[in-house]
């Protein structure tokens, strides 16, 4: 069972990073159609950028909360290095909506989907290790 949860950790943060990597692509190649940036492309990119790192550790701080050993039926984990890493991924979730708010950008929707996607497979990874 154990590895069970591992594995839809995997699956669960692959479908936020794959939206994110569609969303490069797409600022990509429009990046490359227009000769000069504006302010709000150049905040599109640095919103793909914040989600990007928001995702990762998403993904790396609930990997050290499961090896830390969940929070079986609310009886608490241990601390450990997925504290802050979890304080940090809730931080970077809404700095990266509202960068992709402001930018401009054909990535930025995805960019909005995939930090929405990022948070609901922490979510449900919380619930689904509960049990």
């Amino acid at each position: 069972m154990e590895g069970d949860v591992y594995v839809a950790t995997a699956v669960l943060f692959l479908i936020p990073a794959s939206l994110i990597v569609f969303a490069g692509v797409r600022m990509k190649r429009y990046w490359h159609e227009v000769p000069t940036h504006d302010w709000r492309e150049q905040i599109g990119v640095a919103s793909l950028f914040v989600g990007c790192c928001a995702i990762l550790l998403g993904f790396v701080g609930k990997l050290a909360w499961l090896r830390a050993g969940g929070d079986h039926h609310g009886m608490g984990t241990p601390s450990g290095v997925w504290i802050p890493l979890r304080k940090t991924f809730f931080l970077a979730i809404p700095l990266g909506a509202f960068l992709a708010f402001l930018g401009r950008g054909k990535g930025r929707v995805l960019t909005f989907i995939a930090l929405g996607v990022a948070f609901a497979a922490d979510t449900i990874l919380y619930l689904l290790q509960m049990d």
